[in-house]
């Protein structure tokens, strides 16, 4: 397990060659029956443009690609904790660790992180054996299908494989919420003369400053229980997310674009690149003729990898970023 050994090709298999991205009991799965983790398509432009607010002035894609970063996407109208990042970004967070639950519940003990491929780039000391064989093959790179479920405590986990997230978020949000800093009320026994946090209303403000940096600083962690890494986008994530499920459930690239028989926008635009709401697809020209292909593989895969790797990070109890050479 691990990166895949590279062997020369007179020895490569047909299953060496065949794309799966599970295995269950050792044995390659090319589908999985998933049940309960399901594609998200993009809402309509219509129902974006009535939502509150909404300006005309702009694309309705830049303002669901920005609205997860306004306050009231932070704060629980119910309970008044605010999140460090957007509910949203917690939504894709319960929606992977979904995907990993069922992936468990199915039996999955090998996730296949990178496909097997021809090496032409090897380095001297196996440059004997490229001379002489032209190319040789890397096996897959796999991991094995854990999850560090102690990651999680307080999640319910059994909760978050049967539970819709509206459901489960109504009696876990405390995880990740705190408290904005407020002035309590002098009401009752507490004197009029003092605010709560107790500060005199005569004081300095330097004093209260250095009262703030030597007494109550080293009282605050300043982090969540549970924190998201990096500054990400809930488009992409979701994206990342779609490409990822519809490869498991056996969907062609050409249909995790179109969005199959019924179109739906699976792989959304983010940004101003993209004309309309779908992502755009990857065209090669050929220089001689100018005839245009369309290369659906590489608009998945790119999609692919970044929910493989936010798969891989719920499995280890995080969620977010990008893997450190970046999505592929």
């Amino acid at each position: 397990m691990g990166v895949g050994k590279v062997i020369q090709k007179d020895k490569v298999k047909k299953t060496d060659r065949d794309t799966y991205w599970v295995e269950v009991g050792g044995s390659p799965v090319d589908t999985v029956p998933l049940n309960k983790s399901r594609e998200v398509a993009l809402e309509s432009r219509s129902r974006t443009m009535v939502r509150k607010g909404y300006k005309s002035s702009i694309e309705p894609s830049e303002f669901r690609a920005n609205r997860h970063k306004e306050r009231s996407a932070r704060v629980n109208p119910e309970s008044g904790g605010v999140t460090e990042s957007g509910i949203q970004i917690y939504r894709l967070w319960f929606y992977f660790l979904k995907l990993a639950l069922e992936l468990e519940d199915l039996g999955v003990t090998k996730l296949v992180t990178k496909q097997g491929r021809i090496r032409k780039d090897l380095g001297s000391t196996e440059r004997e054996d490229y001379e002489r064989t032209g190319s040789q093959f890397q096996l897959k790179d796999t991991i094995p299908f854990k999850i560090k479920k102690e990651k999680y405590e307080g999640w319910d986990l059994d909760q978050v494989l049967k539970d819709p997230f509206n459901k489960w978020w109504k009696t876990h949000s405390h995880l990740f919420e705190g408290y904005a800093p407020s002035i309590i009320e002098t009401t009752g026994n507490l004197d009029p003369d003092f605010l709560y946090i107790r500060i005199d209303r005569t004081s300095k403000l330097g004093d209260v400053r250095d009262f703030i940096t030597t007494e109550v600083q080293p009282q605050l962690t300043g982090k969540p229980r549970f924190k998201v890494d990096g500054n990400n986008r809930p488009d992409v994530i979701q994206n990342q997310y779609n490409a990822l499920v519809l490869t498991l459930k056996g969907w062609s690239a050409q249909d995790i674009c179109t969005g199959g028989p019924k179109e739906a926008i699976y792989l959304r635009a983010t940004d101003t690149r993209s004309k309309g709401d779908r992502l755009a697809v990857s065209v090669n020209t050929d220089k001689k003729t100018g005839a245009k292909k369309t290369i659906w593989s590489k608009s998945v895969s790119t999609q692919r990898n970044g929910g493989l790797h936010h798969l891989q990070g719920v499995m280890k109890g995080k969620f977010g970023g990008v893997p450190d050479k970046g999505i592929e």
